[in-house]
């Protein structure tokens, strides 16, 4: 277990507290001219305020109501460093963290606001029976999502994608690259790995079919290929490049990896970018839908695999044209996909409406990040 460094936080004009390092690289272009933040990281660090109200703040925390319960480490360090700090606004991207909706239920007076990330299944990315302060989803679907998992928030605000609303901005002028397939990796080296969860098993047996059909697809139009990359770490891509290659071992592959920093969208222009783009049942493959991208969604071809992952309610809302009809021949994969490579944009776009404004909250005039600062500016 790797030891976490103890940081001291001096008092300091703040009018932000930014929680976790999840949106760094893009969380400056969110914010109004007026935001005075501090960010606080609780994976690597170990923050403690230097004053009398930090130790006030953790002390009151700890004998807060209800007076016996349980209270993290984390709950403690962040009740204190709000009384040191004094921020008018708690803003993160960690979504499902229990600590900040746990602190937000007890404490209602400061307002926290939860920026949506990634798509929020029914078994496994958020935990259930949740009260949710203020909550900035990509759409109408998260609604759904919360409904039956019994979340409940004092706040529902669908704003879009975020990152999407900056990659939008990123290629107004650049060219669609007419002839490119873009295919999202789903890539962890624990889909390969012995004694593997039945269901990474399930998504990796999927993932290397759809794949390979999509290169049966690229090869018999002479188009070129692209690969989203799914991880971040240069000897996981590595891992990631040699399990495509060895796939399609006959069809030369351009990779885009994605690197936080400069580079955390990388892999936005390059969906952007492509002609059509086919996907598992990737996050980043709804939110092309919802700029208005051709896309094609494999994983309801299993309906089992769509069940076991619990993301149903995204899948339900995708049109017929953009996924795979369930429990048939896989043969139906060439038709899909050359259907929508042959579909003019007018007939697509009528045909996606009513999913890309449920899963993404578009088309709009002002994109999320643009909604997000208008957000904060009116809390601070």
């Amino acid at each position: 277990m790797t030891m976490k460094k103890i940081i001291f936080i001096s008092k300091r004009t703040c009018n932000i507290i930014i929680f976790d390092v999840i949106g760094l690289a893009f969380i400056h272009q969110c914010l109004p001219d007026s935001a005075k933040p501090v960010f606080l990281d609780f994976r690597k660090t170990f923050p403690i305020g230097i004053s009398i109200r930090f130790i006030k703040g953790v002390f009151l925390a700890v004998f807060s109501k209800p007076l016996f319960a349980k209270k993290s480490i984390h709950y403690l360090l962040l009740s204190g460093l709000i009384r040191h700090l004094s921020p008018k606004l708690l803003l993160s991207f960690a979504d499902n963290n229990q600590t900040l909706a746990e602190y937000a239920e007890r404490n209602p007076k400061l307002p926290v606001v939860l920026v949506q990330n990634a798509l929020r299944d029914t078994m496994h990315s958020i935990s259930s029976r949740f009260n949710l302060p203020t909550y900035l989803s990509f759409g109408e679907v998260e609604k759904s999502i919360f409904k039956n998992l019994q979340i409940t928030s004092r706040r529902y605000l669908p704003i879009g994608s975020i990152k999407l609303g900056l990659a939008l901005e990123k290629t107004e002028n650049l060219e669609i690259d007419s002839e490119t397939v873009a295919f999202i990796s789903h890539f962890r080296p624990e889909l390969v790995a012995q004694n593997v969860a039945p269901i990474l098993k399930m998504l990796n047996e999927h993932q290397q079919l759809l794949f390979k059909l999509t290169g049966d697809f690229v090869r018999s139009k002479s188009l070129r290929l692209r690969i989203i990359s799914k991880v971040r770490n240069p000897e996981e891509q590595h891992l990631e490049r040699e399990y495509f290659e060895s796939l399609i071992p006959d069809i030369s592959l351009e990779f885009i990896t994605a690197y936080q920093g400069p580079r955390e969208l990388d892999a936005y222009v390059a969906g952007l970018t492509s002609q059509l783009i086919v996907h598992p049942g990737s996050t980043l493959g709804f939110e092309l839908l919802g700029a208005g991208k051709k896309v094609l969604c494999g994983a309801t071809i299993s309906k089992d695999l769509v069940e076991a992952w619990g993301v149903s309610h995204y899948m339900d809302t995708l049109p017929t044209c953009c996924k795979l009809a369930p429990n048939i021949d896989w043969s139906d994969f060439y038709e899909h996909a050359n259907c929508l490579w042959e579909m003019n944009d007018e007939e697509y776009s009528e045909k996606i409406k009513q999913a890309r404004n449920s899963l993404m909250n578009m088309p709009n005039t002002i994109h999320a990040h643009g909604k997000l600062k208008n957000i904060i500016n009116s809390l601070i």
